[in-house]
């Protein structure tokens, strides 16, 4: 996963953006007034209107993300339909026969792993053969969960402390999980207060998995307590 791309000064922009929607002055206004206290103004009004639960300022801080997921993962990205996704076209994962997949390490650690990677491997050759034989339609039924797709995603910060919520959660899949966190890294360089709740409910108040909890509150807390 790398960072593309970002609007500038994130905190500055959604701050600017927050006040000036209720007031009178104009945007250049309030920068001099607030002169050189801009940056941390902004950030303290952001952090005040999210407080009030009006997360609609955050959609103003915007950022793109690349990365290389296995289809599983893609397609749990994809399903946040708020989010704009760029994908390569899936013949060429049909076509690129050398291309890694993505192997948990549950299988990486087993005595599955060798026959796991020879399937893969005559697998890969033979929906080759279909595609050069027949067409390119029916060569992709045969993508598999493993494969690795290059993927450009587009978020805001509104739908990003959204999908990180839930994806950094223990109770999601293991690769996604790693994703998120890493960008949930990323998303805290480029500002100090648009992602604090980008984090699963456990870490501020309680689960809210239910029955299907992981028990592991305190673990998180502690691993996020920073």
């Amino acid at each position: 996963m790398i960072l593309l791309g970002s609007f500038k000064n994130l905190d500055l922009n959604v701050g600017v953006g927050a006040i000036t929607s209720t007031h009178a002055k104009t945007p250049s206004e309030v920068m001099e007034v607030w002169g050189d206290d801009a940056l941390k103004k902004s950030q303290g009004v952001t952090d005040r209107v999210l407080g009030y639960g009006h997360d609609s300022i955050a959609e103003q801080a915007r950022t793109t993300f690349g990365m290389m997921c296995s289809m599983v993962t893609y397609h749990q990205q994809i399903r946040h339909r708020l989010s704009e996704n760029y994908r390569e076209e899936l013949i060429d994962i049909i076509k690129d026969v050398n291309r890694e997949v993505v192997v948990p390490e549950t299988v990486k650690k087993s005595a599955f792993y060798e026959e796991f990677v020879e399937i893969v491997s005559e697998f890969k050759n033979f929906r080759l053969q279909v595609e050069q034989k027949y067409s390119s339609d029916i060569a992709l039924s045969f993508l598999l969960n493993c494969d690795q797709i290059k993927l450009v995603i587009s978020t805001n910060a509104r739908i990003d402390v959204k999908m990180l919520s839930e994806r950094i959660c223990l109770n999601a899949q293991w690769e996604i999980r790693e994703l998120s966190t890493k960008k949930l890294n990323e998303l805290r360089k480029l500002s100090k207060v648009l992602y604090i709740k980008a984090l699963p409910p456990c870490v501020y108040g309680k689960c809210k998995e239910g029955k299907l909890t992981c028990g592991k509150q305190m673990l998180m807390k502690e691993k996020f307590a920073e």
